[in-house]
């Protein structure tokens, strides 16, 4: 027991520290994260709905805070530890956008909270930069699609179902790298027949000066024989 609370000590980031020492000990314990409107959200369901309402009060603040976090660890069964580890990335904003989505998500499945629309309304805004990251405009479309259907059923699970997907930012990326090899081909080759126009140009160029400087050598003899025919004449 002993080293499993000095465990928790020794680990600063959200979800851990003296805060998941308080709810471990002490499981009756409302949530005391000072971003709810009220006290009293001793249960999971209860913070959650807690967190729905501050969002329609105090819109565009993120919700976990170090006591959400280490309430929901100490109440919900089953390891958390990756997206608490994401949620701590302070290298990558959206991956621990994503992270704190997915801990909400799991939380509102094992309480049996049907909706958090205002909640999905928030994290649907919040997700809009990431998404314009996206390269194809109509997968772009689709996802977007996806997550604002999700976000007025209130269902956080389908919104990171829509946006939580490797797949679909592999695709992303492939479809791109495709594109972009066949502008650097297609840019290569109008490069090429640009040359070969230019040295065309540049051949006709110069049979052009030989054909002037015939002709005018010719006129010359020309002019020249008259002369010589006018003088005898």
């Amino acid at each position: 027991m002993g080293a499993k609370f000095a465990a928790f000590l020794e680990r600063p980031s959200a979800g851990f520290g003296i805060e998941r020492c308080l709810y471990e000990l002490n499981h009756g314990l409302p949530c005391a994260s000072p971003r709810l409107p009220s006290v009293g959200a001793d249960t999971v369901h209860a913070l959650l709905a807690s967190l729905d309402l501050a969002e329609e009060r105090v819109p565009d603040e993120l919700p976990v805070d170090r006591h959400v976090a280490a309430f929901l660890a100490a109440r919900l069964p089953g390891l958390i530890d990756r997206e608490l580890h994401d949620m701590a990335d302070g290298t990558n904003s959206a991956r621990a956008l994503v992270a704190e989505i997915r801990l909400l998500s799991y939380a509102q499945s094992r309480s049996g909270q049907d909706s958090l629309p205002a909640r999905a309304g928030h994290y649907r805004a919040h997700l809009a930069p990431a998404l314009e990251r996206l390269h194809s405009r109509q997968l772009s479309d689709e996802v977007q699609h996806a997550v604002a259907a999700a976000a007025v059923r209130g269902n956080l699970a389908e919104l990171v179902e829509a946006i939580d997907d490797s797949r679909i930012w592999r695709h992303d990326d492939t479809g791109f790298r495709t594109a972009r090899s066949h502008w650097i081909a297609a840019k290569q080759e109008i490069a090429t027949l640009e040359a070969v126009a230019g040295q065309c140009g540049e051949a006709a160029r110069a049979l052009g000066h030989r054909a002037a400087a015939w002709v005018a050598s010719v006129a010359a003899a020309g002019a020249l024989a008259v002369l010589v025919v006018a003088q005898v004449a």
